[in-house]
């Protein structure tokens, strides 16, 4: 028996906007309660595994997005990329930030990744990165939108707080390359598609759903 805890990304605090790249064995020190309550949700775990001869794993969420995501009583920002196609649906201009990029992840990948990582036998680490090894921004995103609503406005906009789109950061500070060389060991190097290819499924998926308005 083993559990598995999902963990997020977050644990790395500003170490995510260094210059050198983010692995597992990059010190955690979060810098934000969500970060803060994602690391001690993996020493909770792990303690619990302890006490009761539990194999424990803990997988480090990168930035997701894909296919049903929408607001929570508990989750009310969402991810740029749906921000964006929302206000597009609704035929509002969007004023956004140009973004220097991080280390996206598409939920159904992500998810294949968790589900293989919680049925692997004997996994090798107690620890895992969940992300591709790019980079990938929300300029691709954008033109895609831009010929889905045509008669729509995308507006490159100064600063966050001049934006009509909301950040959980400043979309302009330079990233850390996040490495997930472990979940490759694992389960294989085929894991992740493209940003771009990532981004015409999930637009495609919105074209034949409509997880807001539902």
């Amino acid at each position: 028996q083993r559990m598995l805890y999902l963990s997020s990304g977050a644990v790395y605090g500003e170490a995510a906007f260094g210059t050198e790249k983010l692995s597992e064995t990059t010190a955690a020190v979060p810098a934000g309660l969500y970060g803060a309550t994602k690391l001690a949700g993996e020493f909770l775990v792990k303690r619990h595994g302890q006490l009761h001869g539990l194999a424990t794993v803990a997988a480090r969420l990168s930035a997701a997005f894909g296919p049903w995501e929408h607001p929570t009583s508990v989750r009310d920002l969402m991810s740029p990329i749906l921000q964006l196609n929302m206000a597009g649906r609704r035929r509002e201009s969007s004023r956004y930030v140009v973004d220097a990029g991080r280390n996206w992840v598409y939920a159904p990948e992500a998810a294949a990744a968790i589900s293989g990582l919680a049925l692997k036998r004997e996994p090798r680490y107690d620890c895992y990165n969940i992300c591709p090894q790019s980079l990938g921004t929300c300029e691709p995103w954008i033109e895609r939108l831009r010929k889905t609503y045509p008669d729509t406005t995308f507006v490159a906009a100064p600063s966050p707080k001049d934006a009509t789109v909301a950040y959980d950061a400043d979309p302009r500070r330079e990233r850390a390359l996040v490495e997930a060389d472990r979940i490759q060991q694992e389960l294989g190097t085929g894991l992740w598609s493209t940003h771009e290819d990532s981004l015409d499924h999930y637009l495609h998926w919105l074209k034949m759903q409509d997880p807001i308005d539902s």
